[in-house]
């Protein structure tokens, strides 16, 4: 097993980009970004190559909820950016959807009862993107999601994230398990 961290959560009593040489020092060889779009790249590859760390995941879904079908689109759009990205790094994961894209779905307008509905357009949004991560020779990581998963619990949040990779049923989709 490898272990990853994200830069993002830890050290957060450093600038980020000082966070790098923390996670060495802490004696990490792999992390991941969330927001790779508030990045200065060419700064984030300076200090991984410094500290002879690897990328091994980015997020490709930040400002997109993959539950609102009004969002795939753009949710696409914005994972072939972050294929492109991700390719010049060398990084073969990309992070997608989360336990709050169902939850949350309430404050897009989205009615709460019809968790059917929002299950289904995370499916389709899955399945369409598994197809661009294959093509590119990557693998989406999808973080767990459902009414008992929060935020660094995966809770039963596991067993539905499962049965959406079960229907989507491609090797490119996997479960992220934090």
């Amino acid at each position: 097993m490898k272990k990853s961290l994200s830069i993002e959560t830890m050290f957060g009593d450093l600038p980020f980009y000082d966070r790098f040489a923390k996670a060495r020092a802490a004696g990490f060889d792999f992390v991941e970004v969330d927001d790779w779009t508030e990045l200065d790249i060419t700064r984030v590859r300076e200090e991984l190559t410094a500290n002879r760390l690897i990328l091994t995941a980015m997020s490709g879904a930040r400002n997109h909820s993959l539950a609102d079908p009004g969002h795939r689109e753009d949710f696409l759009e914005f994972l072939s950016q972050t294929i492109a990205v991700a390719r010049n790094f060398g990084c073969a994961n990309i992070i997608v959807a989360s336990e709050a894209e169902v939850r949350s779905s309430v404050r897009l307008g989205i009615d709460r009862k019809d968790d059917f509905m929002k299950m289904a357009a995370l499916t389709r949004a899955l399945m369409e993107a598994a197809q661009k991560a294959a093509k590119a020779g990557m693998t989406l990581l999808v973080k767990p999601f459902g009414p008992g998963a929060s935020a660094g619990r995966n809770g039963d949040g596991i067993p539905s994230a499962a049965d959406v990779v079960r229907v989507v049923n491609s090797p490119a989709l996997r479960v992220l398990y934090e």
